[in-house]
């Protein structure tokens, strides 16, 4: 009867924020709407772009998490491996359509081998993975390339360049982006930092809250 968790990122003692998130082993993308045929869709394109996920996890009815293994924990001591590491979730969480909510890196996803005892479910659905692949492995570059560099600052047109300006602003408005599809939404979400969960380490109960330190996560991964 207790809602489960894990963390994709390890902390450091039991704090849950983003401040306490030292590292990670994986990259996750929550697929919370659309059904069996969007984990399709999203599949058919990280097949073509040769990122198929490590696990597949049904967390409801219609409802999944993928989770990507990485072939060397990442880093995250520090403000600006942390911004790296979300621009990344941003990407990936863009490519398969997923919420652009969960690309923080204290995000906690629930845990599979529990059930999902939100009230409207009535009979809590399991959490299950249904595809496991321990062999699928990447590199952390694969995911951060999929995320382009912020743009630099334009110079200030003069008078004369204007009219060319608005010209050519106008057909780049008019041409297809070059970006994965919903890239743009999400780099426009405001910074996750403070939908921070709480603390993740050791496994500790919060009301009808447990709690799981990401330790127990790659067990699921090896």
């Amino acid at each position: 009867d207790r809602h489960v968790w894990v963390a994709g990122g390890a902390r450091e003692g039991r704090d849950g924020t983003k401040a306490g998130v030292v590292a990670s082993a994986c990259l996750w993308a929550d697929l919370d709407k659309g059904g069996d045929e969007a984990l399709a869709r999203a599949l058919a394109e990280l097949e073509r772009r040769e990122l198929l996920p490590t696990l597949i996890v049904r967390s409801s009815p219609g409802k999944h998490h993928l989770w990507w293994r990485l072939d060397e924990p990442m880093a995250l001591g520090g403000d600006d491996s942390k911004h790296t590491f979300e621009r990344a979730l941003v990407g990936i969480t863009a490519l398969v359509a997923g919420d652009g909510a969960v690309v923080d890196c204290s995000r906690v996803l629930r845990l599979p081998g529990t059930r999902n005892v939100k009230p409207w479910y009535g009979e809590p659905p399991p959490v299950e993975v249904i595809e496991a692949h321990p062999e699928r492995v990447q590199a952390f570059a694969r995911f951060a390339e999929l995320v382009p560099p912020p743009p630099t600052k334009p110079a200030k047109a003069t008078k004369g360049a204007k009219k060319a300006t608005d010209t050519t602003a106008s057909a780049a408005a008019d041409s297809p982006s070059s970006l994965p599809v919903g890239l743009t939404t999400f780099l426009a979400t405001p910074s996750a930092a403070d939908l921070s969960s709480e603390g993740v380490t050791g496994i500790f109960t919060s009301g009808r809250r447990l709690f799981c330190t990401e330790l127990t996560w790659p067990l699921l991964l090896t």
